[in-house]
């Protein structure tokens, strides 16, 4: 069962750049009509433009942190959706801790274990005993 499709990261950069520039336009209309009725910027409406900052913040920097990746090989996803059995396929895992951030081309999970599929070698040499730690701390024996 596919649970995230392998143009995930490109779907949420689009949505997130679309929300970034709804809310910024949000606030600059309301900014600039209550600039424009009341002459003046000591107004509810700049009162209300200030508060529609904090979803444009959230967005731009959801919009920024999902930027710095890229979505995996599609011809190579195509060929872990063909896999039979029993499984969750996740394409493009981001993982994310206070330490890191390592994403994580294809993720697959069965009733027995976690795969984690990465073309870069270093990503799992230079994060595996994070990973493992991690596992561990969520009771899962890696």
């Amino acid at each position: 069962m596919i649970k995230q499709e392998k143009n995930y990261i490109a779907l949420k950069k689009k949505k997130f750049l679309k929300m970034t520039l709804l809310w910024a336009g949000a606030v600059s209309a309301v900014f600039f009509v209550g600039l424009i009725i009341n002459g003046s910027r000591n107004s509810y409406f700049t009162l209300v433009a200030a508060l529609f900052v904090l979803p444009l913040a959230q967005n731009g920097t959801r919009y920024l942190s999902f930027n710095r990746f890229k979505d995996p090989d599609h011809e190579f996803s195509k060929v872990l959706e063909g896999m039979k059995g029993s499984y969750h396929l996740y394409h493009g895992a981001i993982v994310v801790d206070t330490t890191a951030t390592v994403l994580f081309e294809h993720l697959i999970i069965t009733s027995r274990n976690i795969y984690f599929l990465t073309a870069a070698k270093e990503r799992i040499e230079k994060h595996g005993s994070w990973l493992k730690n991690r596992l561990a701390a969520k009771g899962i024996d890696s």
